[in-house]
Order: structure tokens, then sequence, then C-alpha cells
């Protein structure tokens, strides 16, 4: 209706999918600088789409949860294991965001069944 196309947000808003939380979206933030920190114990490939571990020099392809798969020393995501000197914050940051991104997946199924 011509009333809706004049305030977008209210139109969102009556079909309730536009939701915003401040205190969720500052939380979603500080996750992403976390998962930019885990990228800085590597080295961007010559095609943009690999990387190079500091540590052991070994390059992959993949996407972060890969690379925190093989800073974290975690052989369940099909790479192999970092086998060089990893700094500790670079493996803790590693280690929570497969546990979160395995909960977040946990709590998905729990919603779908």
């Amino acid at each position: 209706s011509p009333k809706n196309l004049k305030n977008p947000k209210k139109s969102l808003k009556s079909l309730k999918i536009f939701h915003f939380n401040r205190r969720s979206n500052i939380a979603n933030r500080m996750v992403k600088k976390e998962q930019n920190r885990i990228w800085e114990a590597t080295e961007p490939g010559p095609n943009g789409r690999s990387w190079t571990c500091k540590a052991c020099g070994e390059t992959f392809s993949g996407a972060l949860q890969r690379c925190a798969a093989h800073i974290a020393r975690n052989p369940n995501f099909q790479i192999k294991v970092c086998s060089g000197p990893i700094n500790a914050e670079y493996f803790n940051l590693s280690n929570a965001h497969l546990q979160a991104t395995a909960k977040r997946k946990r709590n998905l199924k729990d919603d779908f069944n």
C-alpha cells in the first residue's frame, strides 16, 4: 500500500522482518574484529583465494573456519594441523571461533527440529 512505501521501516516492522537489537549488533562487531585477528596469523596467497600460515609456512585455501582449525590444531576440518610454533593469542582465538560456530550450528539444528 502507499503508506508502507513512505515509511519502509514501518512496513518491515509490520511484516515482523525488521529487528534491530543494539547489543547484538555490538556483539557481532566484536566477533568480526576477533575473526580479523585470526587472519593476522596468515599471509594472503598470490591468487587471493589461498593463504599461507606464518608459523609453519604451508599454503592452504579455504575460509576462516579452516584457517582457525589449522591454527587450533583441530584435525576435524579436513586440513593439516599446524606444525609450527603458534602464538597463544591466535590459538585461543581460533579455538573460541570454532566453539562459537559449533554452538551456532547446534542452535540452528535445534530451531529446525
